[in-house]
């Protein structure tokens, strides 16, 4: 995990879109990675975005996010 602050956290953040609240970036190691048929995988259906993340990250600020 790579938090906000870190010496890591500007060559990592850059390659996400930029979002209110980011606080960190969790890197992985892939091993092994195997695709589905998707028989049995449920569709879903994108309903509406959470603005609950924006609304905690504006009250606390920029200082209050570094915290």
């Amino acid at each position: 995990m790579v938090v906000r602050g870190s010496q890591e956290w500007p060559s990592l953040i850059g390659q996400f879109p930029s979002h209110l609240g980011q606080r960190q970036v969790i890197v992985g190691d892939i091993e092994f990675v195997q695709t589905s048929c998707g028989y049995a995988v449920p569709e879903m259906k994108f309903v509406s975005r959470r603005e609950t993340l924006t609304r905690w990250a504006e009250a606390k600020g920029d200082e209050g996010l570094v915290e």
